[in-house]
């Protein structure tokens, strides 16, 4: 909706938002179209979620929640494939905070082709920025790999991105280039 600007006050560190919930909803707007994905299963640290794409994916809690490699998915942009990761190192990512890095090493595998996966995450710095739902002071989040550049603007009021933007950094990456961003969420209850 519109660029970054200053955060309106300092933020402190973000602790880590808790533990998600099957049925917990996100909406949002996808480079303008309606978009929402739901938890649909959590294996141990395994969440999976399903999107009104027919997209499926699994990321792995244990490698940080929101920052982590997919580690797998089906149906997403005509493509489906797994990552294997071999470990993670730099700082704990909680609670988040401006000069925190990290990154991960992987391999993945998608339409009959193996491929370096590795991935270095930092937090670059604050900006409020203005969504669907509203404006948001955020810790804005980089992450890069061979593949791909991702920028998340995680929100501490909310709990996780309000904004995400993937770019591609090779042209040879099939990887698909948007920008999300947050309407609504939905928890489910606890029981």
């Amino acid at each position: 909706m519109s660029a970054e600007q200053p955060v309106q006050s300092e933020l402190a560190p973000m602790p880590d938002p808790g533990a998600p919930q099957v049925g917990d909803t996100v909406y949002g707007k996808q480079d303008g179209e309606d978009r929402w994905s739901r938890i649909v299963s959590i294996d141990g640290s395994i969440v999976t979620r399903e999107a009104n794409t027919g997209c499926t994916w699994a990321r792995d809690l244990s490698y940080g929640r929101f920052f982590s490699p997919t580690k797998s998915w089906e149906g997403c942009g005509g493509s489906t494939g797994y990552r294997e990761f071999s470990g993670m190192s730099g700082d704990d990512i909680w609670p988040l905070e401006v000069g925190k890095a990290w990154s991960y090493a992987a391999t993945g595998f998608s339409n009959g082709n193996g491929w370096d996966s590795g991935t270095g995450c930092e937090v670059t710095g604050t900006a409020r920025v203005t969504v669907p739902a509203g404006s948001y002071d955020t810790y804005r989040v980089l992450c890069n790999s061979k593949w791909t550049k991702q920028t998340f603007y995680v929100s501490p009021e909310e709990g996780h991105p309000v904004k995400f933007s993937q770019e591609r950094n090779d042209r040879r990456s099939s990887a698909a280039e948007y920008t999300w961003e947050y309407v609504r969420s939905e928890v489910a209850p606890t029981s």
